[in-house]
């Protein structure tokens, strides 16, 4: 049988510091399901992760992009629209002066739509309708914790830097 595949990515700054965040990339396979790839580095800026990003959903036959909008996401938007690659995640969002809609490229990842991703991500694995095949995507999925308002990745907290669950974000977009 054919397969459909998603390309999913969290977008970091590709600085290579101790404290720097990964840039995340996973491949799901839409008919079974399941994780069948997954791809982590410090080190690649965001336009060249986009330019990784692409090659990979071209090799998987033209698989759907998604990725984290914000922060170092923006270049990797800037990037995605300029090599014209068009199997892509669109969200629409409303102007709340004109009261139009616009479709406009990438997730963002605050407020409703973060809150949504993790109710989900945490349904589908429970269910079963994502199967998670990386051992590290796997122990980075326990470290988040639930306070009153949000899912926070515990480590961050507890070694008081701003990293966090890169591979979990990326599969929840």
């Amino acid at each position: 049988p054919n397969h459909s595949y998603i390309v999913a990515c969290d977008v970091a700054s590709g600085d290579g510091g101790e404290f720097c965040s990964n840039s995340a990339l996973v491949v799901i396979d839409v008919n079974t399901k399941e994780q069948v790839m997954e791809f982590t580095s410090k080190t690649i800026k965001p336009n060249d992760f986009a330019d990784k990003a692409i090659a990979i959903a071209k090799w998987f036959h033209g698989a759907f992009l998604a990725w984290e909008h914000g922060g170092p996401g923006t270049a990797f938007t800037t990037q995605v629209i300029d090599r014209c690659y068009g199997n892509i995640y669109k969200r629409t969002t409303l102007d709340k002066s004109t009261r139009k809609t616009t479709e406009k490229v990438g997730f963002v990842n605050r407020g409703d739509a973060r809150e949504k991703l993790f109710s989900d991500l945490y349904r589908a694995v429970r269910m079963g309708d994502l199967v998670i095949q990386s051992k590290v995507l796997g122990e980075e999925f326990t470290q988040y914790i639930r306070d009153d308002k949000d899912s926070i990745h515990h480590v961050s907290i507890e070694s008081n830097n701003a990293a966090h669950g890169d591979r979990v974000i990326a599969i929840g977009v």
